[in-house]
């Protein structure tokens, strides 16, 4: 996971111009309409396995996934979480 992040964060610079790789950010429209920053685009990987818990349902397996997306997009521009937890 950490490899593909560094990749991903090499190469994603390379898709936006000077101005906006210098500032960090790009200016565009929300859905709104209105005029909004937004940072530059980053990766987050959610790692879900059956190491420390087992799944009965396909949903059990969504939501950790959510949960733990949610925590990798909350680190920063580019992180990966793999989920630890015991049932």
């Amino acid at each position: 996971a950490q490899h593909i992040i560094d990749r991903f964060d090499e190469k994603v610079p390379s898709f936006y111009d000077e101005v906006d790789r210098i500032r960090g950010f790009i200016v565009s429209r929300d859905r709104g309409g209105n005029e909004k920053e937004f940072p530059l685009v980053g990766l987050a990987i959610a790692i879900v396995t059956n190491e420390h818990r087992a799944y009965v349902h396909i949903g059990e397996i969504a939501q950790v996934g959510a949960e733990l997306k949610k925590k990798a997009k909350s680190q920063g521009r580019s992180a990966w979480v793999k989920d630890q937890r015991a049932s």
